[in-house]
């Protein structure tokens, strides 16, 4: 079973998120949802004035997959079995100039080929309304479809089945299909809780089995 992972947007992260601002923008933006990056450069945070320093910090800098986190939480997941992943070096100055160590946790994996698309559901989206249910084959079959209706539509997911190319056994897993959530087992889940990870919401995920 997993669970839903994302940025806090209550009290517990202050009055403001995100939470961080990003003061070498390009260096962020040169990392990419779909590869990995390779630099030796520092992505710089400061702290928002109202924001609290948590353990995992919203920022909106950075598109692609994954979250801002502390020593703490990096430790704790060196624990489990992640996806494919790297951790770049970050550093955030807190509202009275204090330096502190974070991680940017990239996830990267192409999940397209392992997914049962015959049993899951699909719909396709036009502006920000859902416009019906998009019945789905396969990836090269969303390509053609896409391809055919001239690239104005988007696709989302209601309900996605793994298929046995999924490894089952991953702890934490992000970059699937037509869905922007990144889940975690209910290992992660409970350690989390146990050490009050904080900066963090954490939802049951029904529409992923």
């Amino acid at each position: 079973m997993y669970y839903s992972i994302e940025n806090s947007t209550g009290k517990d992260v202050g009055n403001v998120f995100p939470q961080a601002s990003c003061l070498n923008q390009d260096l962020a933006h040169s990392i990419q949802f779909d590869e990995f990056s390779n630099f030796d450069s520092e992505i710089l945070f400061k702290l928002e004035p109202k924001a609290k320093l948590t353990d995992v910090l919203s920022q909106a800098a950075i598109s692609a997959y994954g979250f801002l986190v502390n020593n703490k939480v990096r430790q704790i997941l060196e624990g489990f079995n992640l996806m494919e992943h790297r951790y770049y070096k970050c550093l955030v100055k807190d509202q009275k100039g204090v330096v502190h160590d974070y991680y940017w946790l990239h996830l990267v994996d192409d999940n397209t080929k392992k997914i049962d698309y015959s049993n899951s559901i699909f719909y396709w989206t036009k502006s920000t309304f859902r416009k019906g249910i998009l019945e789905l084959n396969s990836y090269e079959d969303y390509l053609k479809q896409k391809k055919d209706n001239g690239l104005l539509w988007g696709v989302s997911s209601e309900k996605l089945k793994l298929n046995t190319r999924f490894d089952t056994t991953l702890d934490l897993v992000s970059n699937l299909p037509f869905d922007s959530n990144t889940y975690i087992s209910a290992g992660i889940r409970e350690t989390i809780n146990k050490l009050d990870i904080t900066g963090i919401e954490i939802n049951e995920a029904p529409n992923i089995s």
